[in-house]
């Protein structure tokens, strides 16, 4: 269940986001699309190992290689943990910050919590057909631009500025 909606552009007018940081993190650990599976060394100096890849012509190979545990010695065993990490590792780290208005937008404490699912909806064309958010182009029929659901992974919230604005990070985007 969605908990709020944070709104930048689109066919609505108006909307409370008013900066967006979309984020893909390939770093070690976060993003592979060439995941190999290992165990410990045997006793005749064998390790097995078992690797998969997500073929993309458009990214370089990013290798992701560890150890599932130390006491797998079957190879099927290993190809199925490098399968599930591929389906993990093989789109990145997405993260979505939308730096919002806080006197007209979901209220942090009230309306969403860190740990809530909210959605978003970015960009898109208005009842013109113009693009509302250039970075984030709408399809056909008005629809916006990046839109979906997440969890609010983590916040923050400068109380200084002109316009108080709170910042919710959404992870899995």
């Amino acid at each position: 269940m969605v908990s709020a909606t944070f709104e930048m552009g689109g066919t609505s007018p108006g909307g409370s986001v008013t900066a967006v940081t979309y984020t893909e993190d390939y770093s070690a650990g976060k993003g592979a699309n060439f995941v190999t599976a290992v165990t410990q060394t045997q006793a005749d100096n064998s390790r097995p190992q078992q690797s998969v890849s997500y073929a993309d012509s458009r990214r370089p190979a990013i290798e992701h290689r560890w150890n599932p545990s130390t006491s797998i010695l079957d190879t099927a065993t290993l190809l199925a943990h490098a399968q599930q990490q591929l389906a993990i590792m093989q789109n990145g780290t997405k993260s979505l910050e939308l730096k919002s208005d806080a006197t007209s937008g979901p209220a942090l404490g009230s309306d969403w919590f860190q740990g809530d699912t909210v959605g978003y909806s970015i960009g898109g064309q208005d009842q013109n057909g113009q693009e509302t958010v250039p970075a984030f182009p709408g399809g056909p029929s008005g629809l916006p631009g990046l839109a979906g659901t997440a969890r609010v992974v983590g916040w923050s919230i400068d109380p200084d500025s002109q316009t108080p604005q709170v910042t919710p990070i959404l992870g899995g985007v």
